[in-house]
């Protein structure tokens, strides 16, 4: 299943998401860690895979479906969100509240 680039959580002046907060966001939402997901880039439309080591993806699952996934960076960098920008955009809201960030939605 290829997921679409939906936008990035970051925060300012702190940009830096560390890791047992984004383990607690994984709990809160319920977002279900995977190994890796294949999505589409952004920059080049060509199908990429996500996975370790360099960052850590959760998927999102609502009634038993796979909505989407949100990828965490080892370099703590932000938050990147894959799935039908429209369905992503209110847990995008959610996860930049949680941290004092700011969800920017992707714009195809």
């Amino acid at each position: 299943m290829n997921f679409r680039f939906a936008g990035t959580v970051t925060r300012e002046p702190d940009a830096h998401v560390a890791r047992p907060t984004w383990e607690s966001l994984v709990e809160l939402h319920k977002l279900r860690p995977v190994a890796s997901f294949r999505a589409v880039s952004p920059f080049t439309g060509e199908p990429v895979e996500i996975g370790r080591p360099r960052c850590e993806p959760a998927a999102v699952v609502r009634g038993g479906k796979r909505m989407g996934v949100v990828v965490w960076w080892e370099t703590g960098e932000g938050l990147d969100l894959y799935g039908d920008p429209a369905a992503m955009a209110e847990l995008g809201a959610a996860l930049a509240t949680d941290i004092g960030g700011t969800f920017e939605p992707h714009d195809e």
